[in-house]
């Protein structure tokens, strides 16, 4: 007679199956990743699209290509009546799947090692992309979903090479993954080339040149049916949604490229690869010290695999394999820039580059386990790759509580400056909740307390957010969401008719004396002086 299973019995077995090392990496992302983005989780911080977006948007959808966010964000908002920015509940979430995420990752690449195991945990989620993700809390489950997905897509290819449903499975995921924000799909490039290099590495003798060509081959066929998935349900989307493709960061024209643009892409993937070890690009290698860690590591990383192609001097072809993927390595980091030539790319774009720094830890632990070269050759790859690693994880730690601070005095900033505007407006001779309340003037006002910026940001600077959300349009949504103060601002018709004005023209910029007054039963504010 079969007994039945109770969930306990089923999370018990569950468990047990679970290898040493994948355990070690869960619960170091859990821990790493509390310690750097448990400032986040815990304080309402915003950036300016959490302002503009907050409560109940999700960015723009499938007008981006971004088809599967914007069905997401649907079911979300049918279920939970919107979707709203709840950064305790959300970071914790998101957290976890990058934690499963990182399971998967040593998994795929068989990683024997328990600290190694670890200290890729620890580095997939202290990344800056994912603080910069948390820039971004309104959105961030979602783009968890999305990175989770690239992963996972890679480890059914990787783990299940003869199976039908699980490559056809990886091809729908990597179709959600670009749906769903198209920057963590060079994350499966990156897995598949070193999962490439790993085999021309260390594969048996009896494991001929052409068994890793056609594995190659079965690879990019799944990307490549992925991409095609992902085209074809965009566009079924759009139709159905009645919506077109808006021009932003270059993401309408994806798939589209000329010969010129490639060859500068694919230079520009070399040149950033090359600044991470002498400057800090995008936010990825914040001080000195790091960037020689990271250099140290990647040199002695290049090392190992000099000596084991000497070693393996005569399997030439597979040599040349090895060869190509470590060239072409640097260009699917930064894959983004080929698939999206004019956009302008930052931080969140480029979590792929993460795999410069797991690269050597997966290295160094397949180096030890699968070679018989002189055991401190071996020993010391491994020192050096959890030493960087280390360090590179503390830095990143450090960097990110930096960066949440810098949102939080921008924060105090902000809502001290309009506080300040609020109070003057009500306080204003024989003024009435039911006036009209209309702003003029440049979108930057003419007062040094635009210029205080958030006091770390030369230290802790990271696109994705801003110095100072005082100037511009975040101004109606930070006095409207944070200071509970909602009149009718005004139409852009208003506005411009107010401008013309000469009593108004005549009027000083704030914060001067007379820049705030009651004009026809109207306020009107005055930021500076302009030009019609």
């Amino acid at each position: 007679m079969t007994k039945a299973k109770t969930p306990s019995d089923c999370i018990r077995e569950l468990y047990q199956r679970i290898s040493f090392q994948q355990k070690a990496a869960f619960a170091a992302a859990v821990l790493v990743g509390l310690a750097a983005h448990l400032y986040q989780f815990t304080n309402k911080l915003y950036n300016y699209d959490e302002l503009v977006n907050t409560p109940g948007g999700y960015g723009i959808g499938a007008e981006l290509g971004r088809w599967f966010l914007q069905l997401m964000a649907k079911v979300v908002s049918a279920v939970f009546r919107g979707n709203y920015s709840l950064p305790l509940l959300t970071g914790l979430l998101s957290l976890l799947l990058f934690a499963v995420a990182a399971m998967l990752l040593v998994d795929m690449f068989d990683v024997k090692d328990g600290l190694a195991a670890a200290l890729i945990g620890g580095i997939s989620v202290a990344f800056p992309s994912v603080t910069c993700m948390y820039f971004f809390m309104f959105t961030a489950i979602f783009y968890a979903i999305g990175h989770f997905m690239s992963i996972l897509a890679a480890y059914l290819v990787i783990r299940y090479p003869k199976n039908i449903p699980a490559h056809l499975a990886a091809v729908l995921l990597l179709a959600c993954s670009l749906g769903t924000y198209q920057a963590y799909f060079p994350s499966t490039v990156c897995i598949f080339l070193i999962s490439v290099i790993l085999l021309c590495a260390f594969s048996k003798e009896t494991e001929s040149w052409k068994y890793i060509f056609f594995t190659a081959l079965r690879y990019l066929a799944v990307l490549f049916a992925g991409l095609a998935v992902y085209f074809a349900a965009n566009k079924l989307f759009q139709r159905l949604w009645n919506v077109s493709s808006v021009s932003y960061q270059g993401m309408d024209t994806m798939g589209h490229i000329t010969a010129a643009q490639l060859i500068a892409s694919v230079k520009l993937c070399y040149q950033n690869f090359a600044q991470l070890f002498s400057e800090n690009l995008m936010g990825l290698s914040p001080i000195a010290a790091f960037r020689k860690a990271v250099l140290v590591a990647v040199l002695a990383t290049l090392i190992g695999i000099a000596a084991n192609a000497v070693v393996r001097r005569r399997e030439i072809v597979k040599n040349i394999f090895l060869a190509i993927g470590i060239v072409l390595l640097p260009v699917a980091m930064f894959l983004v820039i080929i698939m999206a030539p004019d956009s302008y790319v930052y931080a969140l774009m480029v979590y792929p580059a993460v795999f410069l720094l797991i690269f050597p830890v997966v290295w160094a632990d397949a180096f030890f386990a699968k070679t018989n070269l002189h055991i401190l050759l071996r020993a010391g790859m491994q020192w050096v790759a959890a030493l960087m690693s280390v360090a590179v994880i503390g830095v990143y730690i450090w960097f990110a509580n930096g960066c949440y601070m810098g949102l939080e005095y921008t924060k105090y900033h902000d809502l001290s400056y309009y506080q300040a505007i609020v109070t003057q407006i009500k306080s204003l001779p024989g003024y009435s909740s039911k006036m009209p309340v209309i702003f003029v003037g440049m979108d930057q006002p003419d007062d040094d307390t635009d210029e205080a910026g958030s006091l770390v940001g030369k230290v802790f600077q990271m696109d994705g957010k801003s110095e100072t959300n005082i100037g511009g349009n975040m101004k109606f949504f930070i006095m409207s969401q944070y200071l509970g103060f909602t009149p009718e601002f005004g139409t852009y018709e208003e506005v411009r008719a107010w401008m013309e004005r000469e009593e108004v023209r005549e009027m000083p910029g704030y914060p001067e004396d007379g820049a705030i007054r009651v004009i026809d039963g109207t306020v009107v504010v005055k930021m500076s002086d302009y030009e019609l």
